[in-house]
């Protein structure tokens, strides 16, 4: 499954020339006061350490020599909270001269909270603390993997479902947290059932623990404008911020218009290096390379290995697909087989600061003849002057695009990793080279050569909030790392980042253009949001805007986050192989020039996902990365999350899985895992799977391997399918399909307690299948519609009805 959300920066420790440099992306800069106004960094590296290695927040306080400290603590993902807490501490310090800390909740200690002393107690030291919140929601209701720790020690083990982790009908007779003083802003998805739960069950907790919130929660929704959800809640947040700390806004410096932008770091180039070479006053073992880390810069090296390992995901199977479409390659590998292994790995334990390279072992094409078409007035756009014929083809105002799905397996055989039938594995993609080219061209970047020079950063003293500055990624390293591997190149920038674009605009007349931008909310979402225009596209509109290196890759463009994909192979019957089933995201959208008049005619152009192309590219040409690199080849960064996404424990309970298209993936697991089941002699229950695609010849996944299980007769395995795209045929959706079923489901569900698994779209699928079960309850099972409701909601708090749905 792949997630989508905001993006945000990583952090480093940034040594000077020539230091031994240690990467840990949970580190930062040295703490210290600005000559300005008082902005304290953390130090990771002072203090005792806590329990398991934690470190203690409340020394940070202690040290801090301002009167005023506001800690900013976040739950994130894929970096968004992070990113609003980072610009909300940027904010209090310029406008209100606050001193403020960032941190990341797994690398404190939990108990330090109901540590804090009392308002009596700062007030004779003249202190006043703040704490504040910026926690996002992941899944179904779940905290992020940084602060499941946290969520865990607040919420006692509850707040899970419906379950808000508070009796209402008690009170509290031991109160955790009478001394803090916290704001609170959420992010999440109302497409989603608990939206926005994990800040609503700790702001709850927090309340019962007699916590003082400051100002009202915010709550961001990601389906539709998080960012405008924030700058609503923004404003009256800060008065209630400046109220507690008894401050007015004292117009920072940084924040007129007419001032100039100081970048927040200065930068260092050096010469060019190669993987045997470093410029001068550097290690070749020192620099980073696009490596991910959370140690130091880690290498590679071929490592003796067996080919075709027993547990492959294709041997019982033919290697091509349902219909017998031929695999990329003749053996259905990639053309590189050779396997890398770590050298010296200063850590063997892998997550999503320090992941995993796996070996890309195998990889097919999916579908056959499957094309999206886009139409546009010709009139009114500008059609591409040329397209890659193997993937698009252009007649008069019509795009139609090759829709293209691969399934991959990744080795992840002495790695020590071991997955569960339905996790998710995260991977990092690669920008192309052609994204880096053409950005180091608007750049003034010139040639392949100039991408291979080693870049340091260094907080710029000079820029008021420094003290809070920490590097986007791993440092010293190449240009071409931080670029390829370290920095998301598609993304398109945030509305306020258009006023740094101003400021450094030599033209008046682009200068004007993009202060609008910055200043006109829907002028952003037209040109900008809806038409995903790039930092590079944006560049080449304003050719007058002349931006330093320094602010590109620090403030500019964001770190490049993980994307997730629900796993497709068992690990009964693969445990050393990751199944990922992968469509390639590409579509024509249209994109009206940024600095035109609104009657010029807009451009159509092709945008694709940067990781379900760059999966495609890896499966097409055997090659994860740049040769000029230490990074191993037809390797994939990943690591494994687990996920809540469980068959029952025992095999005889009924199982009822819907999803349609990519949805099927962690289906094509479950259906696995119960035939070992019933291959090793346990007795295995109905086993229903329904699923829905275009068309049968076309796009069906996987259709041989279940059409040869069901006709086996080793599980209790039922296919049943629905297609909505069949010529002279009506469109038929799964839950048309499970309408017909009623009474059997009916009967799984109720008489034989069973379970059921949605997986795929949560905006329209998911929900009618919710209002189909719903329907199941009240026709069959003759109960009144508050009742069928009900019935509903006790299958999910049962985890009798499981989701696993993206929006």
């Amino acid at each position: 499954m792949n997630t989508q959300d905001l993006l945000i920066l990583g952090g480093v420790v940034v040594a000077v020339a020539g230091a031994y440099l240690v990467w840990s992306s949970s580190s930062k800069s040295t703490a210290k006061t600005s000559a300005k106004l008082s902005v304290t960094e953390v130090d990771k590296s002072k203090g005792p350490a806590k329990k398991s290695g934690k470190k203690s927040f409340l020394e940070e306080l202690r040290g801090a020599e301002s009167p005023n400290t506001f800690i900013l603590f976040y739950g994130s993902q894929t970096g968004t909270a992070e990113d609003l807490a980072t610009r909300v501490a940027k904010e209090a310090t310029t406008e209100y001269g606050i001193n403020c800390i960032v941190c990341d909740l797994e690398e404190y200690d939990a108990e330090e909270f109901s540590q804090l002393p009392s308002k009596d107690e700062l007030e004779m030291e003249g202190k006043k603390w703040l704490t504040g919140f910026f926690m996002a929601t992941y899944g179904e209701g779940e905290p992020t993997d940084n602060a499941v720790e946290f969520y865990n020690w607040a919420l006692e083990g509850r707040g899970k479902g419906e379950d808000l982790g508070v009796d209402e009908d008690t009170t509290c007779d031991d109160p955790k947290l009478p001394n803090m003083s916290y704001v609170m802003f959420g992010l999440g998805n109302k497409t989603y059932e608990h939206f926005n739960a994990t800040a609503r069950r700790l702001d709850l907790k927090f309340e019962w623990w007699g916590a003082t919130r400051v100002g009202e929660r915010g709550e961001g929704d990601d389906d539709g404008s998080l960012e405008e959800d924030f700058l609503n809640w923004k404003p009256k947040a800060f008065e209630a911020i400046a109220e507690f700390f008894g401050v007015t806004s004292s117009g920072g410096s940084g924040t007129k218009r007419e001032d100039p932008h100081i970048p927040l770091f200065e930068i260092t180039e050096y010469g060019i290096a190669t993987v045997d070479a470093a410029p001068e006053g550097l290690s070749p073992d020192h620099i980073y390379w696009g490596e991910l880390t959370a140690t130091a810069t880690r290498r590679w090296a071929p490592a003796a290995i067996t080919n075709g390992s027993a547990d492959s995901e294709t041997n019982g199977h033919a290697n091509g697909d349902a219909n017998g479409h031929a695999n990329g390659h003749a053996n259905g590998s990639v053309k590189d087989p050779v396997k890398y292994s770590e050298v010296k790995p200063k850590r063997t334990t892998y997550d999503i600061k320090h992941p995993y390279y796996g070996r890309l072992v195998n990889g097919r094409p999916l579908y056959k003849d499957v094309d999206d078409v886009f139409s546009f007035d010709p009139a009114n756009h500008k059609m591409p002057k040329s397209v890659d014929s193997a993937l698009a083809t252009i007649k008069d105002g019509d795009v139609s695009i090759k829709r293209q799905c691969y399934h991959l397996e990744l080795d992840i055989e002495g790695s020590g990793i071991k997955y569960e039938t339905g996790d998710h594995v995260g991977v990092f993609p690669a920008n192309s080279d052609e994204e880096v080219l053409k950005l180091a061209k608007v750049l003034g970047i010139n040639g392949d050569a100039e991408l291979d020079k080693v870049v340091n950063l260094k907080p710029n003293s000079a820029n008021s909030t420094a003290g809070m500055a920490k590097a986007p990624f791993p440092l010293p390293c190449t240009l071409r790392a931080a670029l390829k591997y370290y920095l998301d190149l598609r993304t398109s920038p945030k509305q306020f980042y258009f006023e740094i674009l101003g400021k450094f605009a030599e033209s008046e007349t682009e200068r004007n253009a993009l202060f609008e931008i910055a200043d006109n909310r829907e002028k952003y979402n037209v040109v900008i949001d809806k038409a995903q225009k790039t930092l590079a596209e944006i560049l080449i509109e304003f050719p007058s805007v002349r931006v330093p290196l320094a602010v590109v890759l620090a403030e500019l463009l964001p770190r490049t986050a993980v994307r997730y994909y629900s796993i497709s192979s068992s690990n009964k019957k693969s445990p050393s192989r990751v199944g990922v089933t992968s469509v390639v995201v590409r579509y024509a959208i249209s994109s009206p020039h940024a600095a035109a008049a609104e009657d010029t005619s807009s451009s159509v152009v092709i945008k694709e996902g940067s990781a379900t192309s760059w999966l495609q590219r890896i499966q097409e040409t055997g090659k994860s990365c740049t040769e000029s690199t230490i990074l191993p080849p037809v390797h994939v960064p990943l690591y494994i999350r687990t996920s809540t996404f469980r068959l029952p424990r025992d095999s005889r309970v009924p199982v009822i899985m819907i999803g349609p298209g990519t949805g099927v993936a962690p289906f094509r697991g479950f259906v696995h895992d119960r035939l070992i089941d019933s291959e090793n002699g346990k007795d295995v229950g109905p086993t229903w799977l329904f699923y829905g695609c275009r068309h049968p010849d076309k796009d069906f996944l996987y259709r041989q391997e279940f059409e040869e299980i069901e006709k086996s007769g080793k599980t209790n395995f039922k296919l049943i399918t629905a297609f909505s795209r069949v010529k002279g045929a009506p469109k038929v959706y799964v839950q048309n399909k499970m309408s017909e079923y009623k009474a059997e489901l009916w009967d799984m569900l109720s008489a034989k307690r069973g379970y059921v698994y949605v997986c795929g779209d949560a905006k329209n699928m998911a929900a009618d299948v919710n209002k189909m079960l719903a329907t199941l309850a009240a026709e069959v099972g003759k109960m009144e519609q508050v009742a069928a409701d009900k019935w509903v909601k006790d299958l999910k708090s049962a985890k009798r009805y499981q989701e696993d749905v993206w929006s």
